[in-house]
């Protein structure tokens, strides 16, 4: 069985040391490699190349990838966002099947740590993730949340025009921009940190660094903060399951 990791830059990710541990621990003969791509029309390429069982999809391709999936579960496509494929093959056919597993990890990560007055969530970045983030503070979570990003759509907001009232008023603030990820360690998002409080949850989706600026700032400031790595364990399960349930 070979699984993988589809993206780029991919050279951080965690993803094969988790399943080839797993895959150790259940007795499994299956590997998990990174496979890096600069553009998503590789993709064909690839799985003529590799007769992989199933991928985990990362940006800058959690959207692309759905133009070249012949189905997308029902979750994945009310997200608009696809970073787990079940491949299937058929005389000598291969069928792509895409999930999204992002919104459960993003839920099972944030959810004991939710306390009483947080009841409004800013999301910094609009991009595959971020729809993962509303679809589960939304149907999950039943949380009200607004989006600043630095190419806002309809009914966002432009992350550098946020005021004090827009962080003070958002006591969850989750960051889903690539800011502050390794190798870039010195880069975050642009807001104003010092009108954070200990009221204040900071949840950054990045897990490499642990401690991004982002975080680091709002620990400062008293904020409990969270990074990414419990919601990649967590997306990660969910991707196995996915995969397990499909017999592979």
């Amino acid at each position: 069985m070979h699984l993988a990791l589809i993206g780029y830059p991919i050279k951080h990710s965690k993803s094969p040391e988790f399943f080839n541990q797993k895959f150790e621990e259940l007795n499994i003969k299956a590997t998990y490699t990174l496979i890096e791509i600069s553009s998503i029309t590789q993709l064909h390429n690839i799985l003529k190349c590799k007769k992989l069982y199933g991928f985990n999809v990362t940006a800058p391709y959690k959207k692309e990838i759905i133009n070249y999936l012949d189905q997308i579960t029902p979750i994945a496509q009310q997200i608009g966002s696809v970073n787990c494929v079940l491949c299937k093959y058929n005389n000598n056919k291969i069928t792509l099947i895409g999930h999204n597993t992002d919104a459960y990890g993003f839920y099972y990560a944030i959810k004991p740590y939710i306390k009483p007055h947080h009841n409004k969530a800013l999301i910094l970045g609009n991009g595959g993730v971020s729809n993962a983030v509303k679809y589960a503070l939304n149907n999950w979570l039943q949380l009200k949340y607004t989006v600043a990003a630095r190419n806002p759509k309809t009914d966002e907001i432009f992350i550098n025009s946020l005021t004090n009232n827009d962080i003070s008023t958002h006591h969850i603030i989750i960051n889903c921009t690539p800011l502050g990820m390794t190798p870039n360690i010195n880069t975050l998002p642009p807001i104003n940190y010092n009108a954070i409080t200990k009221k204040h949850l900071l949840f950054d989706l990045i897990y490499s660094p642990q401690a991004t600026r982002f975080l680091i700032k709002g620990k400062n400031q008293g904020a409990t903060v969270l990074n990414g790595l419990s919601m990649f364990i967590q997306q990660a399960e969910a991707s196995w399951n996915f995969w397990e349930i499909a017999n592979l």
